[in-house]
């Protein structure tokens, strides 16, 4: 069930945070936090919903204490990704977050998950 050889790819949605549009029902966005987690990291933690100030800007934010060890904020109106920062002491499943997709360093979009299984 784990073992991510007997289901390659993102496996998308798991472990993701997903805006819908509340009148239509349909999926606006979504963030992966793991693709392909072979670590179990279920993103089943509180979904915080803040409006502040980015940049100066006014921002309605989601903010998330991801199971993986990196704290990740996004623009909750369209997901856009604004940063992760890691708040475990030790992480060992990657070398960071890209800060402009929001994905792991290693992640290859074409590979899936397969490129973070050699960590």
């Amino acid at each position: 069930m784990f073992d991510p050889e007997y289901r390659p790819g993102d496996n998308l949605f798991t472990n993701s945070s997903i805006g819908f549009d509340v009148n239509t029902g349909k999926m606006k966005w979504y963030f992966q936090y793991t693709p392909g987690d072979f670590l179990d990291y279920d993103e089943v933690g509180i979904q915080q919903l803040i409006d502040t100030k980015v940049n100066g800007e006014n921002r309605k934010i989601l903010a998330h204490f991801g199971r993986n060890g990196f704290f990740y904020t996004f623009d909750r109106a369209n997901g856009q990704f604004i940063q992760a920062q890691q708040y475990a002491m030790k992480i060992n499943w990657t070398n960071g977050i890209d800060p402009k997709t929001g994905k792991p360093v290693e992640y290859d979009p074409k590979q899936g998950s397969a490129d973070l299984q050699d960590r």
